[in-house]
């Protein structure tokens, strides 16, 4: 009775399954419990500052990947727009404790975020062939380093980050079908993986079919098949890994706009405090060039794969003790 209470009490916060009774006697019991947590993500989803100090993220333990600039107020409805969506800048506080998370971001101009739209368009029902956007123009955003462009399919309208060599006027072809014989594919048009050949430079990959796109997304970059094995396509990403795809991955052919951001001239503290940078401290400096590096060699292939009814809640395994009092058996474990 006590066993059922107990279990009662728990499954309000978890989903218990009883997996197998240790010890059971005529006063007391010892129950090993496998849980699946299901915990109200508001409460402790509070990121730590980069490198884990602190927090529900151990010390050396790299925490989630996040940036302190501004939040971003979506439409209530959640219905997607093309019109400029108001910003919150956080000026590098971390947004639900307040306090200083990244010390050297604050102040800068005032901008507002347009949202992109990184699925492939989907072609109509009883249609074939490809699906065709108009490019209505190509413009520059102040929240993304390569340049936006605005699509047109009917009424719908779209941003997408544009590829070097789009323009306004030009008419963007969605691929879905894979011949046998690679296509003669050109630049700004999306294709599944399977259909460009070997050495074609892609951006706005998406991790798995549907998924939308994801990586080299970034000014001036893009990524190169290398090589095909069955339904897989091993791609080359700008930082020398080699990652695998399936075949009906889709993707944009050509490389990411505005390369030459990078080499981009700051010219003076003043403009850097206009983009949002606050001046660092005179006592640190950051290692460069000199210092050297390791050199390691590349890790292995990582391969994406689309994980069908797999959870990914985290498994935890404790044991319950009730009612009794706690001995050491002859083998000097404790017990109840």
């Amino acid at each position: 009775m006590v066993l059922v209470e107990l279990l009662g009490s728990l499954s309000r916060h978890s989903a218990f399954s009883l997996r197998k009774v240790l010890l059971e006697t005529q006063t007391a019991a010892t129950v090993c419990v496998q849980s699946r947590q299901k915990w109200e993500t508001s409460a402790i989803d509070v990121p730590n500052p980069p490198g884990g100090k602190g927090g529900r993220y151990p010390q050396g333990k790299p925490a989630p990947s996040r940036q302190y600039w501004y939040n971003v107020h979506f439409p209530e409805d959640g219905k997607y727009t093309i019109d400029p969506l108001p910003v919150t800048k956080l000026a590098g506080r971390d947004p639900v404790t307040g306090r200083v998370v990244v010390g050297t971001r604050g102040g800068g101009f005032k901008f507002k975020f347009r949202w992109l739209d990184n699925k492939f368009p989907q072609p109509e029902p009883g249609k074939t062939g490809p699906v065709e956007e108009k490019v209505i123009y190509v413009k520059k955003d102040p929240t993304h380093t390569g340049f936006v462009a605005l699509f047109a399919r009917g009424n719908y309208l779209r941003y997408m980050v544009a590829t070097e060599f789009m323009k306004a006027g030009d008419v963007i072809q969605t691929h879905w079908d894979i011949p046998k014989i690679p296509v003669r594919p050109k630049d700004g048009d999306a294709h599944p993986l399977g259909a460009l050949p070997v050495g074609t430079q892609i951006c706005n990959i998406e991790v798995y079919p549907g998924f939308g796109a994801y990586f080299c997304r970034a000014a001036g970059t893009s990524a190169t098949i290398i090589k095909k094995v069955g339904d897989r396509v091993f791609v080359k990403m700008p930082n020398k890994k080699e990652y695998s795809f399936d075949e009906r991955v889709m993707a944009y052919v050509g490389r990411i706009s505005n390369p030459g951001h990078k080499d981009e001239h700051i010219g003076s503290p003043n403009r850097l405090r206009w983009l949002g940078y606050r001046p660092r401290s005179g006592l640190w400096h950051r290692k460069d060039g000199y210092c050297g590096r390791k050199i390691r060699p590349l890790p292995p292939v990582k391969a994406y794969n689309k994980k069908e009814n797999e959870s990914t809640d985290e498994l935890i395994r404790f044991t319950v003790n009730l009612k009794g009092p706690r001995v050491r058996n002859y083998r000097g474990a404790w017990q109840i």
